[in-house]
């Protein structure tokens, strides 16, 4: 899948969670959305705070798809969903006010609460980057395998 085609899929499939999203389809629909939400923000932090919104229903949807590509269920799917959210809101804020911030000692989330979420990252990180269950699984058919 080409990368533009696989961000198009996932935009218009924003609202579905049903069926398998490729591992193309979702990392490249998730770059190319990143990039565009960082742009933004450089430009004004409220338009990057606005792509984020944009795409955050394709970005839930796509993940929750993913997922079910790789055979994972709904205890993973809700994790998942916390995590990509708060992540792709780092990257599009402004990342240089965040550091003052920390450093300032304000807004310090604490060691526990930073090794969680890097923990969460980490583990829905190697669950999004597993194959694609060959075949057909519970959710459906292999977006990867061609039907005749």
């Amino acid at each position: 899948m080409r990368p533009l085609d696989a961000f198009v899929t996932c935009l218009r499939k924003s609202l579905t969670t049903s069926g398998r999203a490729s591992a193309a389809e979702f990392w490249w629909f998730y770059a190319i959305s990143t990039l565009i939400e960082a742009v933004l923000a450089s430009a004004s932090l409220l338009a990057g705070l606005a792509a984020v919104v944009m795409f955050a229903p394709a970005t839930i949807a796509g993940s929750v798809r993913r997922l079910k590509d790789v055979g994972y269920g709904r205890p993973w799917i809700i994790v998942l969903i916390g995590v990509v959210m708060i992540g792709s809101a780092g990257l599009a804020s402004n990342i240089d006010d965040l550091w003052a911030e920390l450093a300032a000692g304000r807004y310090w989330p604490g060691p526990a609460a930073l090794a969680i979420s890097i923990a969460m990252a980490v583990a829905a990180f190697s669950l999004l980057i597993q194959p694609s269950t060959p075949g057909a699984n519970k959710y459906g058919p292999n977006p990867n395998e061609v039907t005749p």
